[in-house]
């Protein structure tokens, strides 16, 4: 039969394998790119969780640290005396940050070889942390830093470091009252409004102080 209507079955058979092995390359082609695909989604999906978990880190980090400003600027407030400028030690008032903030502020802060020096220290996050060799001039940017968030948190939250700026900002432009507006705006210092304010109250207090001595 297959020869009375004279076909070629060698190019039959030939024509089925080619068919065959295409259909088998293209089920590899589609199989590579599904596991492509599937690598590139896997990639995804755990880049996308560490995002989330990086953020979710993030929040946390930024919920505590806040709470430490809102208690140490509502511990200031509370307090009836304002700040004795005369007696400024930066590290008494380093001190009187709680740890965890100046740690925090001290880390981002940090020079390369700041880091090598506290990794070779015992260095605790509940402990204040300062190089061996105290350096005034690392330290007082920091805590200047730290002034500046906690006033910006509350104006009520009057720093020394601001109230000694001022002070010499005052002196040396002439007791501008403009140069000094421009500073409080910046937030670098106080108005001078604040700074008569302030001044008023301590010789009240300096005042009383001796009175009581007197007396």
């Amino acid at each position: 039969m297959i020869y009375r209507n004279g076909t070629d079955i060698f190019g039959c058979l030939h024509t089925v394998v080619v068919e065959n092995l295409k259909c088998i390359d293209d089920n590899k082609r589609l199989r590579k790119e599904s596991i492509i695909q599937a690598e590139k989604m896997a990639s995804t999906v755990s880049a996308e969780s560490r995002k989330n978990k990086q953020e979710q880190s993030l929040e946390d980090a930024v919920q505590i640290l806040k709470n430490y400003v809102k208690i140490y600027v509502s511990d200031k407030i509370k307090m009836d005396g304002l700040p004795d400028i005369d007696n400024f030690k930066c590290k008494d008032e380093i001190l009187k940050i709680p740890p965890i903030l100046w740690n925090f502020i001290f880390r981002i802060c940090s020079t390369d070889n700041e880091e090598k020096v506290l990794k070779k220290s015992q260095f605790t996050w509940n402990s204040h942390y300062s190089e061996p060799l105290f350096n005034i001039f690392r330290m007082m940017p920091r805590l200047y830093i730290l002034s500046c968030i906690f006033h910006l948190q509350n104006s009520q939250c009057v720093q020394p470091l601001h109230l000694l700026y001022t002070d010499i900002a005052d002196k040396f432009s002439n007791s501008s009252s403009t140069f000094l507006s421009i500073n409080a705006r910046l937030g670098a210092g106080i108005s001078k409004d604040s700074l008569r304010r302030y001044i008023t109250n301590r010789c009240r207090e300096l005042e009383q102080k001796q009175r009581y001595i007197l007396s």
